[in-house]
């Protein structure tokens, strides 16, 4: 388990739902709300009550990430960083990770963002940085 997943579970016990939940989680999810795609993409993560499949955790995590869901935005930004389940790429990890930074606060997040941007040229960097004020502008107005 890695260690933002881990974090989210000790920080929001809810989180965790149980596997008899699994079926209206996700209807939840494919209905759209985002805490449900979130959870659906950490059951995929860990392959807990189903096979684990990083592409298929990748997917709900974006579906969750995209309406502004922070702890999905940083799982998101690990998976590029990493390469787990999308093809690396530390420009989009910087992106998500700065999203989830603003939101969250957290010392964790800086530091991923901190380190997303250090493996970043300054040209590459500033592309990012453009990526995600412009992502974050829509995710606002989308949840408006």
């Amino acid at each position: 388990m890695n260690y933002a997943v881990l974090l989210a579970l000790l920080l929001f016990p809810s989180l965790a739902y149980a596997d008899a939940d699994l079926p209206a989680t996700r209807a939840k999810a494919e209905a759209g709300e985002a805490a449900a795609e979130y959870q659906i993409g950490l059951k995929y993560y860990q392959g807990s009550s189903v096979g684990q499949n990083y592409a298929e955790a990748a997917k709900w995590f974006r579906k969750s990430a995209q309406q502004g869901f922070a702890m999905a935005q940083f799982d998101l930004g690990v998976m590029y960083s990493s390469g787990k389940g999308v093809t690396q790429d530390d420009q989009q990890a910087y992106v998500w990770l700065s999203l989830a930074a603003q939101q969250e606060k957290s010392a964790g997040a800086s530091k991923a963002l901190d380190l997303a941007a250090k493996r970043l040229s300054t040209e590459a960097l500033a592309k990012a940085q453009k990526q995600a004020a412009k992502r974050f502008e829509e995710i606002k107005r989308k949840q408006k």
